[in-house]
């Protein structure tokens, strides 16, 4: 089974997101006033575009930073998979056991000397 995490933004990430998508939308507003003075149709439809786009951002920011502290399954965030160096420690093999393990292999000749020596010595590293 593949451990996941559920990443969400922080607070401040929401606030600041709101911050600066609510000045793009005010920037779309300002921009949309001086592209009706010249009457550019093509403008317009891509100034509508942005402000809905800046629309939906700013909702979606605003109903995660609502909902931040209650189920994550009504929030919107990310769910992603995790690399087996980020299991809790009691599922990886204790430092000692590694090192019993790769002696017993040594002992019973399934692993040479030298896999058995730089093993050891990768072992150790990550102990140290």
């Amino acid at each position: 089974m593949k451990n996941k995490a559920f990443v969400k933004p922080t607070k401040g990430s929401l606030i600041a997101g709101i911050i600066v998508a609510g000045m793009m939308f005010l920037f779309g507003l300002f921009f949309m006033g001086l592209l009706r003075e010249d009457d550019s149709q093509v403008g317009i439809v891509f100034v509508s575009f942005w402000l809905l786009a800046m629309l939906v951002i700013i909702g979606t920011f605003t109903y995660n930073l609502v909902n931040y502290d209650k189920n994550t399954n009504s929030m919107a965030g990310e769910e992603i998979i995790l690399p087996d160096s980020f299991l809790p420690n009691e599922n990886k093999l204790d430092f000692e056991e590694r090192l019993h393990k790769i002696e017993k292999l040594k002992n019973e000749r399934l692993i040479s000397e030298k896999e058995y020596s730089e093993k050891r010595k990768e072992i150790m590293n990550e102990r140290w």
